[in-house]
């Protein structure tokens, strides 16, 4: 016995009859071009904003947190920086011996601190700077702290900043640009790298 279906839910024979045989032969070729409609789409090129995967057709998010780090100052040594354990750190590698983190290449990072010194000497000044230590070069804008010197006169920019690309792996410290002496009261200081997204 053979199984009947209106051909007008096929299309193109309005109210004809199919049997078994010719209906799997439709839906055989039907099954044929929707494979081929899908090997199409998966072979194409797709264009997304920020955050979002449309490659195999399906739209999912591929947003990733940035990277960051957020270090307090401790001391000077050897003409950098050193710094205490971090407090936040996701993704940016830190040195603790070195007093060391690393910029990943094609990335864009925000760079931001300040230093602040106390049992000075008169007259003395103080600059740090992001100091790029694979390439030998400063990075950004320089802090820069005087004492009061005899006629009352106080200079201070107490934050550097900077934004950076590199285009290779760099290490990267706080130099001290003119010797400073004295100490640092950590909890009034830091220095924070940011991924730029």
């Amino acid at each position: 016995m053979s199984a009947q279906v209106d051909r007008a839910l096929i299309g193109s024979k309005a109210h004809a009859t199919l049997n078994v045989f010719e209906l799997e032969s439709i839906i055989l070729e039907l099954q044929n071009k929707v494979a081929a409609l899908e090997a199409q789409a998966a072979a194409e090129t797709y264009t997304a904003g920020f955050g979002i995967d449309i490659s195999t057709g399906v739209i999912s998010s591929t947003a990733t947190e940035p990277e960051y780090l957020f270090v307090q100052p401790n001391a000077i040594e050897s003409g950098y920086v050193s710094f205490n354990p971090p407090i936040t750190v996701n993704g940016v590698s830190y040195n603790s011996v070195t007093n060391e983190f690393t910029l990943k290449a094609g990335k864009t990072y925000e760079l931001e601190g300040a230093v602040y010194m106390h049992t000075t000497t008169s007259s003395i000044s103080y600059s740090f700077v992001f100091y790029d230590k694979t390439n030998n070069a400063s990075i950004g804008s320089e802090a820069y702290q005087r004492t009061v010197n005899s006629t009352g006169t106080t200079i201070n920019q107490p934050t550097m900043n900077a934004i950076i690309s590199p285009s290779t792996d760099i290490q990267v410290g706080i130099k001290d640009i003119y010797g400073a002496t004295g100490g640092f009261i950590s909890s009034r200081g830091f220095f924070k790298v940011v991924e730029l997204k």
